[in-house]
């Protein structure tokens, strides 16, 4: 014969009542249930008994008059003197004065119910109480689990960033100086080429992923400064000049409104942010075009405006574009690799900074970023 389950088995139930008749109705309906339970026929040894082993108990029921300890004020004890603010206390009385019955709720009670009481509404309310309680055991124990899952991400992402990298880089490095050789030519040499290339799409990758990963604890840890944007641009530019030159690209620089061009933000995300959306225009613009950079003073905010002649989002791409590996990540113009993570790290920091970012893209045609950021210095957002 197959046992019938009994899912509160893992809960415990006190019983605190000086009516041996009322308390061997309780339990009867309790070991419906499966729960254990704790016997007290007065609040002082239950208070005892809590004081020290507190964490054992799931659920108290009580009666309120006893002769040593009332149930009105182990209440008291067990919300102000233990500070078990979440532990469910239920209130067995036969009284029906309003007066009174409102006085157990402000000692603490969790709920109420007279005496004598239906058994099946008795075991309904019970239930009740305890599938909150699972419930809210389950979402503890997850929350457990996903800072242990977070603590090893951290811990992953620690040894990617060193053991992956490092080794990357020498080859990266070793590939560099044989290309300098003047004897690696033909074949050889194009070889030599593709290792480079292959090797610098994987540290693309890696520093993609490790970027991902680190977003919300970099957002938590931004020191804000007012930031002249025209410097913090330029040193983006310098950074890509070399992609945009090997595909004939231009970058033009276009400065509306008085100089310097102030902004509030971390230099450190804004550079990320700025060379991130650089990047892209690069990658997805065609060879020998030109892509226009805008500073418009607005006063109370500062936009930049990236204009490429690329080769445009689709539509149906666009509500995706900033999500995390999003499927409109595709190759560049000259067959360079994308992880799609790049526009969603952006959006996360110019969130963090007060800013938003806007995208208008048409297909064959080109696509304009705009991010705008306030001018005056503002803490990050509290969402």
């Amino acid at each position: 014969m197959m046992k019938t389950k009994l899912p509160y088995k893992n809960l415990s139930v006190m019983i605190v009542d000086d009516s041996p008749m009322a308390r061997c109705v309780v339990r009867t309906c309790l070991k419906e249930l499966g729960v254990s339970i704790f016997e007290f026929r007065d609040g002082l040894p239950a208070l005892e008994f809590l004081s020290a082993r507190a964490g054992q108990v799931d659920l108290i029921i009580l009666d309120n008059v006893m002769k040593q300890m009332n149930g009105d004020e182990l209440c008291r004890k067990i919300r102000y003197d233990l500070k078990l603010k979440d532990l469910p206390v239920l209130f067995l009385s036969g009284s029906t004065d309003k007066k009174a019955i409102t006085n157990l709720f402000k000692s603490g009670a969790s709920d109420y119910l007279n005496k004598p009481f239906i058994p099946a509404e008795f075991i309904a309310r019970i239930k009740v109480h305890l599938q909150r309680i699972l419930l809210t055991k389950e979402l503890k124990s997850n929350v457990h689990e996903l800072k242990h899952l977070n603590k090893m991400k951290d811990e992953l992402m620690a040894i990617c960033s060193h053991d992956l990298r490092n080794p990357l880089n020498g080859v990266l490095g070793y590939a560099q100086l044989l290309l300098r050789e003047e004897d690696i030519q033909g074949p050889n040499r194009k070889k030599v080429q593709e290792i480079q290339k292959s090797g610098n799409r994987l540290l693309a990758l890696i520093s993609s992923l490790l970027d991902s990963a680190s977003a919300k604890s970099v957002s938590e840890r931004l020191q804000f400064d007012l930031l002249d944007m025209n410097e913090v641009l330029q040193d983006a530019i310098d950074s890509l000049h070399s992609n945009a030159i090997r595909k004939g690209i231009i970058i033009d620089l276009c400065l509306e409104g008085p100089k310097p061009f102030n902004c509030s933000g971390d230099k450190s995300a804004l550079s990320r942010i700025l060379t991130n959306i650089l990047s892209n225009g690069i990658k997805f613009s065609e060879k020998n075009s030109i892509i226009k950079i805008s500073l418009i003073d607005l006063s109370q905010d500062l936009q930049i405006i990236f204009e490429d002649q690329g080769i445009g989002i689709p539509s149906s791409q666009m509500t995706s574009l900033f999500e995390k590996y999003t499927p409109a990540s595709r190759e560049g113009t000259d067959g360079e690799k994308s992880t799609g993570l790049g526009l969603s790290i952006s959006k996360e920091l110019i969130s963090a900074m007060s800013g938003h970012i806007h995208v208008f893209s048409e297909e064959g045609v080109g696509t304009t970023f705009t991010v705008t950021l306030p001018t005056s210095l503002k803490r990050p957002n509290a969402n």
